[in-house]
C-alpha cells in the first residue's frame, strides 16, 4: 500500500510539472548588442516575472504552457512585446 501511495504522489507531481515550461533568454541593446542589466521581463496577464542579470540573461520557470506574451521593459528603452509558443515540459 505504501508503494502505491508513493507512486501516486510521484505521478501527480510529474503530471503537474509537465503542464509548465521555462523561458530563457538574453536582453541586449538592438544597436550596440550590449547586454542590458536590470530589464524587467513580465508574463502578460500573470504575476510572474524576472530581471535580467549583468550579462543580460534571464530565466522564467514554471511558465504555463501555451501562447505566452512577454513584456520587456528597461529604463531608457521602449517596452517591447514578444509572443512565444511554449509546450509543456519545453524550454525556449
Amino acid at each position: 500500500m505504501i508503494c502505491r501511495t508513493v507512486f501516486a504522489l510521484i505521478w501527480a507531481t510529474v503530471t503537474l510539472w509537465a503542464q509548465f515550461g521555462s523561458i530563457v533568454g538574453t536582453i541586449t541593446d538592438r544597436q550596440s548588442g550590449d547586454p542590458i542589466l536590470g530589464a524587467t521581463i513580465r508574463l502578460g496577464g500573470l504575476p510572474q516575472g524576472a530581471t535580467s542579470q549583468r550579462d543580460g540573461t534571464f530565466v522564467l520557470r514554471r511558465v504555463p504552457a501555451g501562447n505566452v506574451r512577454l513584456l520587456v521593459s528597461a529604463v531608457g528603452y521602449h517596452t517591447r512585446e514578444h509572443r512565444v509558443q511554449l509546450r509543456a515540459g519545453d524550454t525556449v
